[in-house]
């Protein structure tokens, strides 16, 4: 009789023989379908082979003769008295015989949610047995409307399923050819020739477990049972074996415990993983590998529900124990099931377990199948299993590298030593035997060293390197592709496959780009690779570089056309690196070229283009408006006074001014005074305007008398920085204070014309300053506000180090590292800091009471030391620093370069130095000298750097009553692209009211970190920010900012009123100039007028100036003009012509 089903989304015909079977516990079953076992099966049923109906039999089925009438009851579910399965008999597309029962596999569409899937369920009349977690809404079930070729036929046109295919019973027997024990040697692993063979016919596995034996993978071997026991196996069978029991459902019992044994099982394991160095039997091609023992068909009699159980469960356990890691799951699985030389239909149940396996196991990363394919001269093509490509088909060679008797096609993969091999027997026995089922476990154990080596492979990476690495043997033809249908891709190499699966070669800079070079400065760049392995890697220049546009040899070699890697051994990653310059031109030019690049040992090539950029020097004016008045002379906290603290850490500032950096300078009380204009701070230690600088910050003193006006000296500062706006790019003013401002001009009437970027600090506690009002002086400018709060003698360079921080901003640099200590007689301090080729110059810094105390040096991530002497570097002392300047990479005299890795700067005290400052100190600061003996000399280690790597912090506020929420936030970006939180870590290390804590910033997306802290207490709330991760080069980094917020109630000001003036024509003037400032339009207006009538609103003032006398009055700058804005300018240029007028006629004699 036909019938019918689906695989496959195809209608398959299958004939139904007059034969029924049960499954019940009784030698025979009789009821009421009058059904009895008996010799007449096989006349009924000529197409059941021998072994087929003992296999059943040996499961509990009892194969019977029935007519239509006992088949169509059977179909409809009434099963004889004692029977607790029953089926009827079908002959498959494959010509293979089954038992079709009322279980199915079927799969509904994922947009059902698990509830919904279960109604569709029982809409359909389908019972639940197992839900399958290998894929979505996947479950094995029970028709409750005929059997399962009926349900599959109905199913087909529902649209809530996806597929509905029949669960057949199948006699799944063990692929293997027995022969009796011949040899005692394992010759597949190592094979010298005797016995008859060729010397090295074999995987040479020796080689290969000079590197690896494989520890860290797991393989699933799938058979029909083990001997898990075994003395040369229990070793390394994993927590994760397990054994399939009962039909369907099967059930899943994890361990070892009463799982069943085969000797085929044993052997195919053995052949794996069988331990190593054990004194006992032999060994496995991966001894330190675990075994995943699955032992399911016990009887080889089960459904392909069952084995895609196995195969679903090998790949990811939670398929079957829902609270178990997927992780646990094997990295490669093999199985030797499967008929001989017949033709074994693949039944999409089991298709969609080897295909979920393949593509989601490991992660994601996949997981390798081998298979045996059939024995017996057959077309591997028969075999749907073996053949499906995502199973790696593996047949048999002897000892003379022939193959031997195995399926032959298109789909055989690999061949490997399967002929009288010797391995173990179950009930620790030995000895040899023959079958495609010894060669696929042989050629899976190769892969799990070559696995071991690189766990990262993916499984169609790995499978490629088992066919590149094979050896074409035989003495065949193998075609284009290198496969031969008899010995696929050759016969399986461990070693080679191991070398291979190691040998890491990565291009990490696909593009060489010389980035805004500035005008005459030589920069180096490489081409880089990341290389590991067991074999040295030389990259060569096969031509270039090559100049496409732009000036004749732009681009040049550094260290000459080629490089060579010395092998760095398994997992260990070095970079090698073929070495580039371009020197900037003139600005506006551009480059564009190419170069190519070949590795020697693996004929990759790799084209790169370059290209490259020259811009002016980018350039920044700082200026530094100081606060004088009366409080600065107080103390500070830490035993010197405030107008000390500020000179020691301005002075810091100076001496780390870049040459073409300009500093400009204003004091400020109740009035502001420009002290010097911006000019370029020089030469390191003798600019001209560094030197004018310094004397500026050295002869600060504050006027005993004098008030605050801070919006007088940003006023004052940014007259300055207009003038000196046209030449440089960038223009800021620092704003120090240790007070309220209690004079006009009031940050409030200034706020409206500031075109730079302003940071403040506050020198002392907040109550005292309100940084309040500071900050809404620096809100929109791109600068911040930072607090010091009263110091201790351990915040000695705080101060500093805000200067620093902020000239850092400005000079578009980044903190990398800011420690600091204490340093005693005869101590050594070294501070590691990590430096990466996104950073092209650093600086670093340390900051000493003076200098002399030390001996200061650096050492390179290759170990070189750097001192004052060495070439290619600037060494600058001051007052209270000193520091390194150097361009990166660094290169020495020997053409090594320094660069990326962990840099180390290393203080020495100097004896005699140490001594020297400890007199100075008893003679002039008897407190601080026996603070010195006590603790010893503070010091704090700096390192900017120039980069593309930035860090950019901020904190924000809106209260200053306690419970009020600080917010602070963090931005990482590498050439302009976000670092995620899979590359980098953000802290705050915070220094507050209730003593240190740390937050960990959380990651909210394109870069940003962010985290949110109560503030409960009055005081200063001081973050260290700090940033740790991996750049796009696989490089550490660090970055670090400090912010700080504040809880406070304002107190009065503490500086004295400001003096009452009587020239009341200045007072006026005042008047007058400030209503100019607040409104505009009559600004322009009356400038206007005055023209028409041959004068200008800056003549007036000059007038008016000269009537009222006293000092030059800075009025508010408007913004500075943009084109088209002629009246803006004209105002603004009279009122600076009026302004520099005025100082030239106060200082003529």
């Amino acid at each position: 009789m036909s019938r019918s089903y689906y695989r496959k989304n195809r209608l398959v015909e299958v004939e139904e023989l007059d034969v029924v079977a049960v499954r019940a516990d009784e030698e025979r079953a009789v009821g009421p379908l009058g059904l009895v076992a008996g010799p007449d099966v096989r006349e009924a049923a000529p197409q059941l082979d021998e072994d087929t109906v003992k296999a059943f039999e040996r499961d509990g089925w009892r194969l019977m003769a029935a007519d239509p009438g006992q088949r169509d009851a059977v179909r409809l579910g009434v099963a004889p008295v004692q029977a607790d399965k029953v089926g009827t008999m079908v002959v498959n597309a494959d010509g293979r015989a089954v038992i079709a029962t009322d279980v199915l596999t079927v799969q509904l569409v994922d947009s059902l949610n698990h509830d919904q899937a279960l109604a569709a369920l029982d809409a359909a009349s389908l019972t639940p047995l197992t839900e399958l977690r290998f894929a979505p809404n996947l479950f094995e079930v029970r028709t409750r409307e005929g059997d399962s070729l009926d349900a599959s036929v109905a199913l087909h046109d529902n649209p809530q399923f996806v597929f509905a295919e029949p669960a057949f019973v199948e006699h799944i027997p063990q692929r293997f050819a027995p022969t009796d024990p011949q040899y005692a040697n394992q010759w597949q692993w190592n094979n010298t020739g005797a016995g008859g063979g060729t010397a090295g016919a074999d995987v040479s596995a020796e080689e290969a477990w000079d590197h690896t034996m494989g520890a860290g993978i797991r393989v699933a071997v799938i058979d029909n049972g083990f001997d898990a026991d075994h003395e040369d196996l229990a070793a390394g069978v994993g927590a994760g074996s397990g054994h399939f029991v009962g039909g369907s459902p099967s059930t899943l019992t994890v361990g070892t415990a009463a799982m069943p044994d085969s000797d085929h099982g044993t052997f195919c394991a053995g052949m794996v993983g069988a331990r190593g160095g054990n004194a006992r039997g032999g060994v496995g091609a991966a001894p330190l590998s675990e075994l995943m023992l699955i032992a399911c068909l016990g009887d080889q009699v089960g459904t392909q529900v069952t084995l895609a159980r196995s195969v679903a469960y090998a790949a990811d356990p939670s398929t079957e124990v829902p609270a178990a890691d997927p992780a646990t799951g094997a990295d490669i699985i093999v199985s030797s099931l499967g008929p001989n030389g017949a033709d074994w239909a693949l039944q999409t149940v089991l298709e969609l377990a080897i295909e979920g396996a393949a593509a989601n196991g490991r992660g994601g990363r996949g997981t390798a199948i081998f298979w045996a394919a059939s024995n017996g001269n057959v077309d591997v093509l028969q075999d749907e299993v073996v053949s499906h490509a995502d199973v790696i088909a593996v047949v048999r060679s002897t000892r003379n590298d022939l193959e031997d008797n195995a399926a032959h096609g298109p789909e055989v993969e690999l061949i490997a030593p399967g002929v009288d091999v010797v391995n173990a027997f179950s009930g620790n026995n030995y000895g040899p035997w023959t079958g495609t089922s010894f060669a696929a476990p042989c050629a899976a154990g190769c892969a799990a060293l070559a696995l071991s080596v690189d766990p990262t492979l993916t499984r169609d990476q790995l499978r490629q390197i088992m066919r590149d690495t094979a050896d074409q043997i035989g003495g065949v033809v193998y075609d284009a592709t290198g496969h031969n249908d008899d010995y696929g891709f050759g016969r399986v190499n461990a070693f080679a496959a191991v070398r291979r699966a190691a040998r890491k070669v990565q291009l990490l800079t696909p593009s060489v780009v010389f980035n805004d070079v500035p005008e005459g400065e030589t920069t180096a760049r490489a081409i880089v690779w990341a290389v590991s392995g067991l074999d040295d890697l030389t990259f060569e220049v096969v031509s270039g570089p090559t100049v496409t546009t732009g000036a004749p040899g732009a681009f040049q070699l550094l260290l000459g056309p080629s490089v060579t890697a010395p092998a760095s051994g398994i997992g260990v990653t070095t970079n090698a690196r073929l070495w580039l310059t371009y020197t900037g031109t003139t600005a506006g030019d551009t480059a564009t070229g190419e170069i190519v690049v070949r590795c020697v040992e693996t004929l990759e090539q790799w084209s790169v283009p370059l290209s490259a950029n020259t811009i002016e020097r980018p350039t920044a004016a700082v200026v530094m408006v100081m606060d004088r008045s009366g409080s600065m002379a107080w103390g500070a906290g830490d035993g010197r006074s405030r107008v000390e603290v500020l000179r020691e850490s301005a002075n810091v500032l100076v001496d780390l001014l870049k040459p073409d950096t300009g500093i400009g300078v204003v004091r400020f009380d109740h009035d502001a005074a420009p002290v010097m204009n911006v000019t370029d701070a020089g030469p390191e230690v003798f600019g001209a305007g560094r030197a004018q600088a310094a004397a500026a910050v050295a002869s600060h003193t504050p006027n005993p008398a004098g008030a605050t006006s801070i919006g007088d000296g940003v006023l004052a500062g940014g007259v300055l920085l207009d003038v000196a706006a046209p030449v440089y790019d960038t223009t800021a003013m620092i704003v120090l204070t240790d007070g309220q401002e209690n004079a006009p001009a009031m940050i409030a009437d200034v706020t409206g014309g500031i075109d730079d970027k302003v940071f403040a600090i506050g020198l002392g506690e907040p109550a005292v300053i309100n940084p309040a009002a500071l900050t809404a002086l620096t809100n929109g400018t791109g600068g911040y506000v930072n607090m010091t709060g009263i110091l201790s003698p351990d915040e000695r360079f705080l101060l500093s180090k805000y200067y620093l921080q902020i000239l850092a901003g400005v000079t578009n640099e980044q903190v990398v590292l800011d420690p600091d200590g204490y340093l005693q007689p005869g101590d050594g301090v070294k501070v590691p800091f990590t430096l990466t080729r996104a950073d092209s110059a650093t600086d670093v810094i340390a900051m000493l009471p003076s200098p002399g105390l030390v001996q200061f040096s650096l050492y390179t991530p290759l170990g070189e030391m750097i001192t004052p002497a060495s070439p290619g570097v600037s060494f600058v002392t001051g007052a209270n620093v000193a520091y390194y300047r150097l361009n990166l990479p660094f290169v020495d005299a020997g053409g090594a370069e320094h660069w990326d890795g962990e840099w180390t700067a290393v203080l020495e005290t100097d004896r005699r130095g140490f001594a020297k400052w400890l007199q100075t100190l008893e003679a002039t600061d008897p407190e601080a000298y026996k603070h010195a003996v006590t603790h010893g000399a503070r010091y704090a280690v700096e390192v900017h750097s120039r980069s593309s790597l930035t860090l950019q912090a901020e904190l924000h506020q809106k209260a200053i009553e306690p419970g009020t929420t600080l917010g602070l936030s963090a931005r990482l970006s590498e050439y302009g692209i976000p670092i995620l939180d899979d590359r980098a870590r953000v802290r705050a290390e915070l220094t507050g009211p209730s003593g240190p804590e740390v937050l960990d910033l959380k990651h909210v997306g394109n870069g940003v970190f962010v985290a949110e802290y109560v503030a409960n207490h009055f005081g200063l709330y001081r973050f260290r920010v700090v940033a740790e991760g991996i750049t796009l080069h696989h490089e550490r980094f660090t970055r670090e900012q400090l912010v700080t917020g504040s809880i406070y109630v304002p107190k009065p000001p503490e500086d004295p009123e400001p003096p009452k003036e009587g020239n009341g024509c200045k007072e006026h003037f005042d008047a007058f100039l400030k209503a100019l400032a607040v409104d505009r339009r009559l600004a322009k207006s009356l400038d206007a007028a005055l023209r028409r009538q041959g004068s200008s609103l800056g003549e007036l003032q000059e007038c008016l100036k000269k009537c009222a006398g006293g000092r030059p009055v800075l009025p508010k700058r408007p913004n500075r003009a943009e084109p088209g804005q002629s009246s803006s300018v004209l105002l603004a240029e009279a009122l600076r012509r009026a302004a520099a007028y005025l100082d030239e006629d106060e200082t003529a004699p």
